[in-house]
């Protein structure tokens, strides 16, 4: 069943409700960290990732790491099937990602 939402703009951020049958049937509950994937042109996938008493930090962490690992994959996999400038982005993407690892590790340890 395709459930109808209109998208909301309050106090600086876009909003949508999401039906209570999918948090429900999901095992979802307020608090909880969602992922938010786009997939492409007009579509998104909405995964949840941790419940709601995990630590920030730790889940952005373990994003970060998740997406690494993703691009790692593609690179190593399709990465000379790319156009150059294709790999390039996914390359600079990859460092850019790691730069925040390093950051957030450092910020955790102290």
């Amino acid at each position: 069943m395709i459930a109808i939402r209109k998208l909301q703009y309050i106090g600086k951020q876009y909003i949508v409700n999401v039906p209570v049958d999918f948090v429900s049937a999901n095992n979802m509950q307020k608090g909880d960290y969602l992922a938010i994937d786009r997939l492409s042109d007009n579509v998104m996938q909405i995964t949840k990732i941790a419940d709601s008493k995990a630590l920030r930090p730790n889940v952005k962490l373990e994003a970060l790491q998740r997406e690494a690992s993703l691009i790692n994959t593609l690179l190593a996999s399709v990465g000379s099937e790319l156009s150059s400038g294709q790999y390039a982005i996914n390359t600079l993407r990859l460092s850019h990602i790691h730069s925040q690892i390093r950051k957030l590790q450092k910020r955790m340890k102290t």
